[in-house]
C-alpha cells in the first residue's frame, strides 16, 4: 500500500512538473517558440537568422528571452525542456525557410521527388 502511493505521489509531481512546462512554454511569443525550436534542434544562431531572415543579433534576443521565460539556467536545460514538450518534432516544421525561400524549397523537393 505505501509503495502505491509512493507510485501515485510520483506520477502526480511528473503531470504537475509537465503542466508547468507547458505553462511557461505558453508564454512565450511565436517567435519566441520558431527559435527556441531551431536552436534545440541544433542550428547556431548565424544559421536561425538566414533561414528566418532577420538578423543574428535579434535571434539572440529571442533565445535569451525564450531561455528566461522557460526558467531554464543554460541551454542544455532548454534542450531538455524541448525533449518532455516534443518542439523538436515540432521544430522540423518550422525549420521551413520563410518567405521566398519556402517557394525553392518547394521546388526543390519537387525536383528531387522527380529523381
Amino acid at each position: 500500500m505505501t509503495e502505491a502511493i509512493a507510485v501515485d505521489r510520483s506520477n502526480r509531481l511528473a503531470l504537475q512538473c509537465g503542466d508547468d512546462l507547458r505553462a511557461r512554454f505558453a508564454t512565450l511569443s511565436a517567435r519566441e517558440r520558431e527559435v527556441m525550436a531551431m536552436a534545440v534542434s541544433g542550428l547556431m544562431n548565424k544559421q536561425i537568422a538566414d533561414r528566418i531572415g532577420i538578423s543574428e543579433v535579434t535571434i539572440k534576443i529571442h533565445r535569451s528571452r525564450a531561455l528566461r521565460k522557460m526558467a531554464a539556467r543554460t541551454f542544455a536545460d532548454l534542450v531538455k525542456m524541448a525533449v518532455e514538450l516534443d518542439v523538436l518534432a515540432d521544430g522540423a516544421a518550422l525549420m521551413a525557410p520563410a518567405g521566398p525561400s519556402r517557394a525553392m524549397a518547394a521546388a526543390m523537393s519537387q525536383l528531387m521527388a522527380a529523381y
